[in-house]
């Protein structure tokens, strides 16, 4: 029995097999793969692009600077603790301060305040969930072409079988 001769440099074989053998997989798993691979790469792209929407947001920073905004509000340092989230663009910032800005504003009352501050949040809710509806489709399709690719390819075995 002969050996097979090893490759001269793995890592290149492993490079250039792994693209092959992914092309390969990609023509033999027919349309059923190709449209999930292609849900795939629209669902990372758009997962990236919103990881950047909720950055931009501040969905993840300025938490610091809002607790000591709260504290100094509590404290009774209301003109310090407005001036210190004066000019944040973070989501959090914008909601603490309208309800600060409506608590401070004698014009409304209290349910005048509390609808403010309902409408602000909401909007912030609204643009977080902003570009959501396309993964929520790729993840109720990506399944049923998956099950779509698996009865091609049962009626494929079956046709050789006659």
């Amino acid at each position: 029995m002969q050996k097979a001769a090893e490759p001269a440099n793995p890592a290149q074989m492993t490079a250039s097999g792994s693209a092959s053998d992914a092309l390969t997989f990609l023509q033999r798993g027919g349309p059923a793969i190709w449209s999930i691979s292609a849900l795939s790469v629209v669902a990372l792209a758009l997962i990236l692009w919103k990881t950047w929407h909720l950055v931009m947001m501040g969905a993840w920073s300025g938490e610091h600077r809002v607790q000591r905004a709260v504290a100094l509000w509590t404290g009774g340092r209301e003109a310090e603790a407005l001036a210190g989230l004066e000019g944040r663009r973070t989501c959090r910032a914008e909601l603490v301060r309208t309800a600060m800005a409506a608590r401070h504003d004698s014009t409304l009352d209290d349910a005048g305040g509390r609808a403010e501050t309902e409408r602000v949040a909401r909007g912030l809710i609204a643009r977080a969930h902003h570009g959501l509806r396309p993964l929520e489709l790729i993840a109720a399709i990506a399944p049923l072409m998956g099950l779509l690719g698996t009865v091609l390819g049962m009626i494929a075995a079956f046709q050789s079988l006659i």
